[in-house]
């Protein structure tokens, strides 16, 4: 096979062919059914972007409208579960969706997760659970910094332990007073 001048393929030989070489040619049927698929999904992907932009607004507002101005602290218990006292005084349970506030600034949320356990003979990591402490699957970390009260295993911060199950003071998990998760 010889060297490409003009436009022209040098072969030598019959086994081989320009199209062998560099492949089909497209013509311009081929090359506007592309363009068109792309045209099709770049219109699709810009209509979901718009509609994700307004859901993060609307969640973002719900958030602002949510956000309450004095955090209330949790009542102490002797019994073997955590009680929160928050907007809706509910008793925290198992299975519950919770906001889990900051340690330093009980105002901001660092992440959302589900309870897990409120047994204080449960092990978390290494360590015994406790009285006043819940077992939390945190779902998606939003302050991504916050160092985690009991350290474990190579979970330092909330990052670290998205996915995973941490303790967390009970006075500092709130019930969510929305239903938009990401799970």
């Amino acid at each position: 096979m010889g060297e490409r001048v003009g436009g022209r393929a040098n072969l030598f030989g019959f086994g081989v062919s320009q199209n062998d070489v560099w492949g089909d040619a497209p013509t311009r049927r081929p090359n506007y059914r592309i363009i068109s698929e792309y045209e099709k999904n770049m219109a699709k992907m810009q209509n979901e972007l718009l509609e994700m932009k307004a859901k993060m607004a609307s969640m973002e507002q719900m958030r602002n409208a949510s956000t309450p101005t004095e955090v209330p602290r949790a009542e102490s218990s002797t019994s073997n579960h955590c009680s929160s006292t928050n907007a809706s005084t509910q008793i925290l349970r198992v299975g519950a969706r919770v906001s889990i506030r900051s340690l330093f600034d009980s105002s901001r949320i660092v992440a959302t997760g589900r309870v897990y356990g409120l047994d204080p003979s449960l092990k978390v990591g290494s360590q015994l659970l406790g009285p006043n402490w819940c077992e939390v699957h945190i779902h998606v970390a939003i302050e991504c910094g916050e160092k985690l009260p009991r350290p474990y295993a190579l979970f330092k911060t909330i990052k670290h332990a998205e996915g995973a199950t941490v303790a967390w003071p009970c006075h500092l998990t709130y019930f969510e007073s929305f239903a938009i998760y990401l799970e």
